[in-house]
């Protein structure tokens, strides 16, 4: 597996002090969105891997302990219940619990790879509509 080179190596510590059952999938999707670009970066938010650009957090892993990941997209904090942003998912999986907040839950290393094309783009939209 191919691994981004701007992965943060605190969200790495962090991930190996949790033991996720899924951590191959948690992995291969950090990779997949911070091949999105050079000037995406990644922190821990909400006990998770959380991915930035120009500072600003807009999608976050929810990893539940029984091994379910979720893909959190968001606006981070700064005016996010304001924010509109222009988007349409086109995978139809997505729910919306808010207008600028979507839950995208990931089934197994499998579907992911299969899906890979279309989940790297999904990611590469939001990061930059939300931007």
């Amino acid at each position: 597996m191919l691994t981004a080179k701007n992965r943060n190596p605190d969200v790495d510590t962090f991930l190996d002090g949790r033991a996720h059952p899924e951590r191959e999938m948690i992995d291969l999707l950090r990779d997949m969105v911070l091949g999105i670009s050079d000037e995406i970066t990644e922190q821990i938010k909400w006990n998770g891997p959380s991915f930035c650009i120009d500072g600003d957090d807009r999608l976050t892993m929810r990893l539940a302990p029984k091994g379910d990941i979720q893909m959190i997209f968001h606006c981070g904090a700064k005016g996010a219940a304001d924010k509109v942003v222009d988007f349409k998912d086109t995978t139809g999986r997505m729910t919306w619990p808010a207008p600028n907040r979507g839950v995208l839950t990931l089934g197994s290393r499998d579907d992911i790879h299969a899906e890979a094309g279309t989940l790297t783009d999904l990611f590469s939209r939001w990061i930059y509509a939300a931007r």
